[in-house]
């Protein structure tokens, strides 16, 4: 990407002008009744929401997927930036960016997720039945997997982070198992496979853009990720014993109703895995804050730390 564009991070109030990638866009009405358009825009690492204001989503220059040059005003409100779009115009023969470098991805490439993930089930795992039925999981769907994103926003949302979010997790989940006596395949099984039901409940382009299917917006990826579990157990010859505890933690990795679990975690190895996956989805956005903060620098309250500042210790 040339060095000239400014980023998310960069812009400070007033106006800025910069490249960005659109990644979602909708028409809206003001109170007064006059359109404007919303829009979710990216520089390949960070998303912000901005308005254009009086103008709809058919006079719009660009679409979900373009690269858009933008002058951006930036204000705060209540204490955050906001962000609204003055001038927006589509590339044209003079622009040397391309879409692709604005493309939100894994830290590590999703091949060599994949990978590890397996060297984790070669190391750690020890049940036959329990090993062929990830690997299953894993090769029947290696394509998905390599450009999934395992949310719309929020954590883990580029191209291959879904892996990177399972490899994290299943990294750890050994030495869990191991220091409280859990059931070691149960818990890096249910790591490996908590969120696979994503790969229906989501669709994620080779631009990074995700959206949820209608699957999804009807059933959700734990109800989804259920299905898998009793798909593949029964074709791979899995015990049932072995199926219901396996879909059970994977139902249950949201870990209550109020957070969109089928049923709470009913033994120890699920209970493990939903915190395993609310630690890496917690620390996720803990290094994705720090970024954002000079040394010594305190955020703003993160909602989605429940309303926790984030502070870059400068040492």
């Amino acid at each position: 990407m040339s060095a000239n564009i400014l980023k998310i991070s960069e812009m400070g109030e007033g106006n800025s002008q910069t490249y960005l990638l659109i990644k979602d866009i909708s028409g809206r009405n003001a109170r007064t009744g006059k359109p404007y358009v919303s829009l979710s825009l990216t520089d390949g690492k960070d998303t912000i929401q901005a308005n254009m204001w009086d103008i709809g989503v058919s006079e719009f220059p660009a679409a979900v997927g373009d690269v858009i040059y933008v002058t951006m005003r930036v204000a705060t409100f209540n204490g955050k930036l906001t962000y609204t779009v003055e001038r927006a115009r589509a590339l044209n023969m003079s622009d040397t960016v391309k879409a692709t470098d604005f493309v939100k991805k894994s830290p590590v490439s999703a091949e060599e997720l994949f990978d590890r993930c397996m060297e984790i089930v070669n190391r750690y795992m020890t049940d036959e039945e329990l090993i062929k039925l990830v690997r299953t999981v894993f090769a029947d769907n290696r394509v998905q997997l390599l450009g999934a994103s395992a949310a719309k926003a929020v954590h883990h949302s580029g191209v291959g982070e879904l892996l990177w979010h399972v490899y994290r997790m299943a990294l750890t989940a050994p030495r869990i198992a191991d220091v409280y006596k859990l059931n070691r395949d149960y818990v890096v099984a249910g790591a490996l496979l908590h969120d696979i039901g994503k790969l229906r409940e989501l669709s994620t382009n080779n631009m990074g853009i995700t959206a949820y299917t209608l699957d999804g917006n009807l059933f959700g990826h734990l109800m989804m990720g259920g299905e898998m579990i009793d798909e593949y157990g029964k074709m791979c010859g899995t015990s049932p014993q072995k199926i219901k505890v396996l879909k059970h933690i994977v139902i249950s990795h949201h870990g209550f109703p109020e957070f969109g679990a089928i049923a709470q975690p009913a033994i120890p190895e699920a209970y493990a895995v939903y915190m395993l996956d609310t630690l890496d989805s917690r620390l996720y956005i803990y290094e994705s804050e720090i970024e954002k903060l000079a040394p010594g620098e305190v955020s703003e309250r993160v909602h989605f730390l429940d309303g926790a500042s984030v502070w870059n210790r400068d040492e």
